[in-house]
């Protein structure tokens, strides 16, 4: 323990420290998360084109369930409820997704809680990259396609996310981007008591 808060310090500093002896000592009970949200315009297409990017509503061919360990359940239960997916590929190789959704409302599977969707917001969630591929613009590429192709379906001008306060790797790639942090929430989740409270201008 006392090694990963040290290396925690070396890459986070103090604020990694905090956040993941809280984590650390409240279990699941309790769950800090921000809520990011980006401008669709503001997303730049990747300088790189060697990526391909699709959005999808059907079914992949089942190479890529294995390629990016999700079950062919995970897909159909899914599109079922008219979520959609990007799906990044290099040539034939399936190397990274997104889900997506439109939504009033998104229930984080993990823990529980709601996060609410507006009218011109699409959310965003269980995004996976390849560890060959991370690091080369490929988030931003995905983001890139799906900031297009809900934009000339209807109204939608902002990308919405949910990144947990001790997953500062994501936060980074995100702000990268050009994502901003609009939300600090904690989530408390007692026997069946669950719920969600904005601690914006605390832990800052």
């Amino acid at each position: 323990m006392v090694e990963k808060l040290l290396n925690r310090y070396k890459s986070d500093g103090l604020r990694g420290v905090f956040w993941v002896s809280l984590r650390k000592l409240l279990g699941d009970v309790v769950v800090f998360y921000n809520i990011y949200q980006i401008d669709t315009e503001k997303i730049t297409r990747p300088n790189a084109n060697y990526f391909t990017y699709t959005v999808c509503n059907e079914l992949p061919e089942p190479k890529v369930y294995g390629d990016l360990e999700r079950t062919k359940k995970t897909f159909a239960t899914r599109l079922h409820k008219n979520h959609i997916y990007v799906l990044a590929k290099d040539n034939d190789e399936s190397i990274a997704m997104l889900w997506a959704h439109t939504e009033p409302e998104h229930r984080e599977d993990q823990y529980g809680f709601l996060v609410p969707v507006k009218d011109n917001q699409v959310y965003y969630y269980d995004s996976v990259t390849r560890e060959p591929w991370q690091k080369k613009g490929v988030l931003r590429g995905m983001l890139y396609a799906l900031a297009e192709c809900k934009a000339k379906q209807r109204n939608i001008s902002k990308i919405v996310a949910v990144i947990e306060t001790t997953n500062f790797i994501s936060q980074m790639a995100h702000e990268k981007i050009g994502f901003k942090k609009v939300k600090l929430k904690m989530h408390v989740r007692v026997m069946k008591v669950s719920r969600s409270i904005t601690l914006n201008g605390f832990f800052r």
